[in-house]
């Protein structure tokens, strides 16, 4: 793995179109990035489905994903980065579902 920092993922990420609870954040060590957003939708499928349709768009590859209504994830690379969310269910009034999904991101960089 190679460091990384906050402002390297970001530009990679598309806008989500939801609530940002935690912004893109390195970890100490700069072995890994992680944001928190809080998105609309029906299930945590769906949220998945179109976090994949935005991300292929915008140039990632290897874009897989799993679940179900409840809790659902998704995986994909760009640029030497590997990208995975998990999308879930939450009883949080600030992100409750349905209606809304949290939403988790972590990135690191391989090459």
């Amino acid at each position: 793995m190679q460091p990384i920092t906050d402002a390297q993922p970001v530009p990679a990420i598309q806008k989500l179109p939801g609530h940002v609870m935690i912004p893109p954040k390195a970890m100490a060590d700069g072995s890994q990035v992680h944001g928190t957003w809080c998105l609309p939708g029906s299930a945590a499928d769906a949220v998945v489905h179109d976090l994949a349709a935005t991300l292929t768009a915008g140039g990632w590859t290897s874009v897989t994903t799993r679940g179900d209504a409840t809790k659902a994830g998704l995986s994909a690379e760009r640029d030497g980065m590997s990208l995975s969310y998990v999308v879930s269910a939450s009883s949080a009034a600030t992100c409750r579902a349905p209606g809304h999904y949290f939403t988790s991101a972590t990135i690191f960089r391989t090459r």
